[in-house]
């Protein structure tokens, strides 16, 4: 009895978490909803669609910034170094730092990563 219950508890939480990416979290209204699109399970109907949403947030993001980056210098707070991280790496690493920083996850998406980005990669003063 208890093994069939350990069971279907794994079962659910497999269940939800095969499940955390939701078409609701396409909005990006917060990093929570990012989180969960760049954390998308391999299983998830919404992977594919989850995975290349969040590469492209970020990545937009991260282009919008540099443009301002150069025409504001003294306003650059990112600076990656060599060797260059791959964007998958910087993906999972955000998703992991978010984890870990729960008290970010109901404010502004683009805030947050930025947040995480300036941490990790601080520009040199």
């Amino acid at each position: 009895m208890r093994l069939l219950l350990a069971a279907a508890l794994g079962m659910m939480l497999l269940t939800l978490d095969a499940e955390a990416a939701s078409p609701e979290n396409f909005t990006v209204d917060t990093a929570e909803d990012l989180v969960a699109l760049c954390s998308a399970d391999p299983s998830n109907p919404n992977y594919v669609a989850a995975i290349h949403f969040c590469h492209g947030f970020g990545s937009g993001g991260y282009h919008y910034y540099k443009i301002e980056a150069l025409a504001n210098p003294e306003r650059e707070f990112v600076c990656f170094k060599e060797p260059f991280p791959t964007r998958t790496a910087v993906i999972e690493n955000f998703v992991k730092w978010a984890k870990k920083h729960p008290q970010y996850m109901e404010n502004e998406a683009m805030d947050v990563l930025f947040r995480y980005l300036a941490e990790t990669y601080p520009c040199a003063k």
